[in-house]
């Protein structure tokens, strides 16, 4: 499964599997998180066997069987934010590639009942939870449809001064798909004069929600790199 099929196969997967998490795909998301965490400063943790944080009122009916998570922590700053929902997708479709369940999480669960590790002036900005997953995609589509709002149209997430090329509108497909806070889809792009830029309205606010997306943007594209930094630019593009 490449990046773009595993786009479409991700879903917010809220139950699972007392089993454990295969040591080889352990370990090659150790190598990826250790690997991110010298790129960007960032203090990704993966913590296993913990299901504490899940275990009371916050989670209850909302989360079952989880027992390991992957934790953001870095300096609390909103280029930081931006870079956990960066890199945390990456890790995410990783770990969809592997057959494994995820999802986002930011207010519920108990943070003080976990294992993280937050240094002095550092910030835990929210979590993934992962293992081996009980639902099916179609069953969360289902649940989605019933309890978040309404995707926009991809129309509605670009603006453009001429005409976009096909790997531009490409790019917003697929980050039309990204996870985001409510399914709101706050970020939005730009194309003029040939180059592109992502933006949200309320950076700080947003900033993971705006990470995520342009990871996604970038797989759909199909080219580029992406500057951080609200209406940050895509590089390199063709």
């Amino acid at each position: 499964m490449d990046m773009l099929s595993a786009i479409d196969a991700r879903h917010s997967c809220r139950t699972y599997f007392k089993s454990h998490i295969k040591q080889d795909y352990i370990d090659e998301l150790v190598e990826l998180i250790d690997k991110f965490n010298k790129e960007t400063g960032l203090n990704i943790q993966f913590i296993l066997n913990d299901s504490d944080p899940f275990g009371g009122l916050k989670s209850y009916g909302i989360f079952k069987g989880v027992n390991n998570y992957i934790a953001f922590v870095g300096k609390d700053t909103d280029i930081m934010r931006e870079k956990a929902g960066y890199y945390g997708e990456a890790l995410v479709l990783k770990a969809v590639q592997m057959g494994l369940g995820t999802c986002w999480v930011s207010g519920t669960y108990s943070p003080k009942k976990s294992k993280i590790e937050v240094e002095k002036g550092e910030k835990l900005f929210c979590v993934v939870t992962i293992g081996n997953g009980k639902e099916s995609t179609t069953a969360m589509c289902k649940l989605n449809k019933v309890f978040l709002p309404k995707k926009k149209s991809i129309e509605k997430l670009y603006e453009f001064s001429q005409t976009p090329p096909a790997w531009f509108l490409s790019g917003v497909e697929a980050a039309s798909k990204a996870p985001s806070s409510m399914n709101k889809m706050p970020t939005r792009f730009i194309y003029s004069r040939g180059e592109v830029s992502a933006y949200v309205q309320d950076y700080s606010l947003n900033a993971i929600d705006l990470g995520i997306a342009k990871l996604h943007f970038e797989i759909g594209a199909g080219q580029g790199k992406w500057q951080f930094g609200n209406y940050g630019k895509l590089e390199n593009q063709d």
